[in-house]
């Protein structure tokens, strides 16, 4: 029969001498383990203290800011100074005057104005009438009242053919194109005057020919003939009745 065999440690077969190397080997095997441990709480620590002075640094950045923008104070609103009554009243005769001069630039340059002081278009147009009338505009039809200077004075007088038409007066009154022509006042007849412009006449380009509606005491085209469009004043836009004001 065979004999069992009990296995023998190393402490058992070296004796004391094993069981010392055993125990030394553990002791350095803990020696190792314990300065891994110290290492790596000195570098969580020196990962932590270099952390903490960014966010102190950021920290002291905003009070930095907070301080500055705080210190930092809107200047105050200056009070408005009042003015005096002589300021006051210079002020006000500026603006007359500026007035006045955009009135003097609009009826010098795009108006006109005149106060009519004959009989030539009566009952239209009286005497005493104030009469406005626009200068950019020379384009007549007929009927159309104008403003034309003549001997001086601001005529007001209506179109009564344009441009290509042919007038004529004889003894039963004044054509156009060969046809009489309506009278302002049936009981007067439209005559040419003595010594004024020959007719029939044909009207050219850019003319027109005008007769108050008064014919017995107008000056009109039968005396100094066609007008050129560029030399009348302009149409007449508003009349304003000053009679018995």
């Amino acid at each position: 029969m065979e004999e069992k065999r009990t296995p023998v440690s190393a402490e058992t077969q070296g004796g004391p001498a094993g069981a010392a190397g055993a125990a030394h080997s553990a002791a350095a095997e803990a020696e190792r383990s314990a300065k891994a441990k110290a290492a790596h709480s000195v570098d969580a620590t020196a990962g932590r203290s270099a952390a903490q002075p960014d966010e102190g640094a950021q920290l002291d950045a905003g009070t930095q800011a907070q301080a500055e923008a705080g210190g930092k104070k809107k200047p105050p609103k200056k009070k408005k100074k009042k003015r005096t009554l002589l300021e006051d009243i210079l002020h006000l005769l500026v603006k007359i005057l500026l007035i006045i001069l955009m009135f003097v630039i609009l009826f010098t340059t795009l108006f006109g104005i005149t106060r009519y002081n004959n009989l030539a278009m009566d009952p239209k147009v009286r005497a005493g009438d104030v009469v406005v009338f626009y200068r950019l505009d020379k384009r007549f039809v007929a009927n159309d009242l104008c403003a034309v200077k003549y001997k001086d004075k601001v005529h007001i007088l209506r179109v009564a053919a344009i441009a290509g038409d042919t007038v004529d007066f004889k003894e039963d009154g004044f054509y156009i194109n060969g046809h009489r022509q309506q009278e302002p006042d049936p009981g007067q007849t439209s005559l040419p005057i003595k010594d004024g412009v020959d007719f029939p006449i044909t009207l050219k380009q850019g003319q027109v020919f005008l007769l108050g509606d008064n014919r017995e005491t107008s000056l009109d085209s039968r005396i100094f003939g066609p007008v050129s469009t560029d030399h009348t004043l302009g149409k007449v836009m508003l009349i304003l009745r000053r009679r018995n004001f």
